[in-house]
């Protein structure tokens, strides 16, 4: 499906790989779903929601005894009455009690990789990719005491 949607949509590849996530989740997500296919919300606002709803972290939330239909609905409605960027300000508060530490993330399994090293000229050269956990020890360690 992700390379029909390159191919033929001329999606970016992460464009097509972010649609084809959402749709997968959304199925498990039917109160969502439902108000996505009526256009009562947008793409954003599922994606907001579908991205966070990890099988990991609804998994977390079911030992916890965390219904994953009620938490649709809370959500759903929430979307329906706010903007993306308010939906994802109710997503992060399940998410912080389902996942405190972030390790239930999709990209917590991600290789995190930093290299720095000095060239001839004395310039600093920096590449990599850090999680959000790296992210936040690196900044720490580079932050001025």
């Amino acid at each position: 499906m992700q390379a029909w949607l390159r191919g033929s949509c001329r999606m970016a590849p992460e464009q097509a790989t972010a649609t084809v996530s959402t749709g997968r989740r959304l199925e498990q997500l039917p109160h969502t779903a439902a108000a996505f296919a009526t256009g009562e919300i947008s793409a954003v606002h599922a994606r907001v929601m579908t991205k966070a709803m990890t099988p990991d972290r609804i998994a977390q939330a079911a030992d916890a005894g965390i219904d994953l239909g009620e938490t649709d609905g809370i959500l759903a409605d929430l979307a329906r009455a706010t903007a993306p960027y308010e939906t994802a300000w109710g997503v992060k508060q399940w998410v912080a009690g389902v996942d405190p530490d972030g390790t239930l993330d999709d990209a917590a399994g991600l290789r995190r990789r930093f290299t720095m090293s000095s060239g001839l000229d004395g310039r600093v050269h920096m590449r990599g990719e850090l999680d959000a956990v790296g992210g936040e020890f690196l900044h720490t360690a580079l932050a001025p005491s």
